[in-house]
């Protein structure tokens, strides 16, 4: 459950530099465990009171729909053959 400490008056305007720490403990399968820290920091480099550009919005060409997006790379051919063989063997040898 994340909580945040509020310390002194809030500021007021825009935001020109962040930091932020967040921190947390993983348990392995095993049982051990492993405390994780991760740290950032941004920092606003650049201000502009330019028009921004409306192309900047516009959806690509080529953008297409997905309901997901792949994380793992696709198997190559014969791996994903394999893959079925061994189901269809298994079903076989089950029936």
């Amino acid at each position: 459950m994340p909580t945040f400490k509020d310390v002194g008056e809030p500021e007021r305007g825009f935001v020109v530099a962040s930091k932020g720490t967040s921190s947390g403990t993983i348990t392995s399968p095993d049982g051990s465990t492993r405390e994780l820290v991760s740290t950032w920091q941004t920092e606003v480099t650049e201000l502009s009171t330019a028009a921004i550009d409306p192309a900047l919005f516009e959806i690509p060409s080529g953008f297409r729909l997905v309901e997901r997006i792949r994380q793992d790379p696709v198997p190559p051919l014969v791996i994903r053959l394999k893959h079925i063989y061994e189901r269809l063997a298994r079903r076989r040898w089950r029936a």
